[in-house]
């Protein structure tokens, strides 16, 4: 696994939750060892605050000024 680096595309699909589980569990264990150079290329490709979703605030039902 030391010579082992998934390639930019591999990465990407990983993030984005494209790959079977045999090819997820390796690019984990790999990740876990510490790479430098494969954890830079995880980072560069993760999408950056503005890119997620808006997450709904949560409503209090049982207060009197809760949002309808």
């Amino acid at each position: 696994m030391k010579d082992y680096h998934p390639s930019p595309d591999l990465l990407k699909r990983f993030l984005s939750g494209r790959l079977d589980a045999a090819e997820c569990r390796r690019i984990v264990r790999h990740l876990l060892t510490g790479c430098p150079s494969c954890q830079e290329v995880t980072r560069g490709l993760s999408p950056g605050p503005a890119e997620h979703p808006e997450i709904p605030r949560i409503v209090d039902w049982n207060r009197d000024d809760a949002d309808l």
